[in-house]
């Protein structure tokens, strides 16, 4: 191999070193060129750019901000609060069913004769108010004189009485008043029921053996 390339140099000393330069120039500009091509191609691929590009797609992060709609659930579980307040107040349909109710209160009757002179019968009445029964209200009252009709002792009065009218509050009925060793006497009176009193300022006249003796009737009952 020593051989031939002493052999070429020495064909380029007889010929002259111009002939040889041309070759020497083309191998030289050769790699020049070739290295030309390995750097346009190093610097060509923009490597520093596709990554900070890809750096970017980070931004989908956001998405995160949907975990807000959990406020919403508990503003929808507060709801629950006013279901216990409504099932309190179906405890309110146990309404007692109507029926009989006691009326209590003072009584009163005042007695005026000519010739036997005034007395007041004082004590206390008890009513049954019933609105399925055959008569509204019932019951009876009892009461002592204590001035000059006392040697008569204690008298009872029984007492019936009726709404004058379905629209009505105003009550009107019977009250036998029995007096001892003298008899029964039945006379009418009247008043209000309210459905929370019964309440009654009633007069009249009532005719014993020859004598007319006026009577005032005052009554006040409410429930027991």
């Amino acid at each position: 191999m020593l051989t031939t390339r002493a052999s070429f140099v020495a064909l380029c000393a007889l010929l002259g070193l111009s002939a040889c330069a041309p070759s020497v120039a083309e191998d030289s500009k050769g790699e020049i060129t070739d290295g030309g091509d390995d750097g346009a191609t190093d610097d060509g691929t923009g490597d520093d750019g596709s990554a900070d590009g890809a750096d970017g797609a980070d931004g989908t992060d956001g998405t995160d901000g949907s975990d807000g709609t959990d406020g919403s659930d508990g503003g929808t579980d507060g709801t629950d609060g006013t279901d216990g307040g409504t099932d309190g107040t179906d405890g309110g349909d146990g309404t007692e069913p109507a029926g009989p109710v006691d009326y209590t209160g003072d009584f009163t009757l005042d007695l005026a004769a000519e010739g036997l002179g005034e007395d007041t019968c004082i004590g206390a009445v008890n009513l049954v108010v019933d609105e399925e029964a055959e008569t509204l209200i019932a019951g009876s009252a009892e009461c002592t004189f204590s001035g000059p009709l006392s040697f008569v002792g204690g008298i009872t009065a029984t007492m019936t009485a009726d709404l004058a009218s379905s629209t009505s509050t105003t009550i009107e009925g019977e009250l036998i008043i029995a007096v001892p060793f003298i008899g029964d006497y039945a006379v009418g009176w009247g008043g209000t029921y309210d459905g929370e009193s019964i309440t009654s300022e009633d007069a009249g006249t009532i005719d014993v053996s020859g004598f007319s003796i006026e009577y005032v009737l005052d009554l006040a009952a409410e429930p027991a």
